[in-house]
């Protein structure tokens, strides 16, 4: 069994035991394990361009899960739980949705740097010419 865990060293801190959320057979390649709104997608593709049978064991609370096209439609539900088993194509890529109890709120892109540059420079940050080449706005 393939297994993702993710711990960090941080000075002054107490060590964070490592902790496996997922547990895949050896035939995958996980890409991405993220949150969205209230799922848990996890992403994968086959490993070595055959054609069999997968499994993936999700450790951590979900209600059911789902295999879905690339942005979470055409979902067709999986049976059993935590540890999943289902069909796969050479080199296909597989994405999962999990529900969950509870929603992450949902990230709100910056598009302005106004309230992350200090007011003196922020005349600087307006300061930009299409003409230069390098680092605005100084240029080469």
């Amino acid at each position: 069994m393939g297994t993702c865990s993710n711990s960090a060293a941080v000075e002054g801190r107490t060590a964070f035991p490592n902790h496996s959320y997922l547990e895949t057979s050896e035939n995958v390649i996980v890409e991405s394990l993220r949150r969205d709104g209230d799922h848990i997608v996890v992403r994968l593709v086959e490993a070595f361009g055959h054609a069999g049978k997968a499994s993936l064991k999700l450790l951590l609370p979900h209600e059911n899960a789902a295999i879905t096209d690339l942005v979470g439609g055409s979902a067709s539900p999986l049976s059993g739980g935590p540890k999943y088993h289902f069909d796969l194509r050479s080199q296909q890529i597989v994405t999962m949705h999990f529900k969950t109890a509870s929603t992450v709120v949902e990230e709100v892109p910056v598009t302005q740097w106004d309230k992350f540059v200090p007011q003196s420079k922020l005349k600087a940050l307006y300061a930009y010419s299409a003409e230069l080449i390098g680092h605005p706005p100084f240029g080469s």
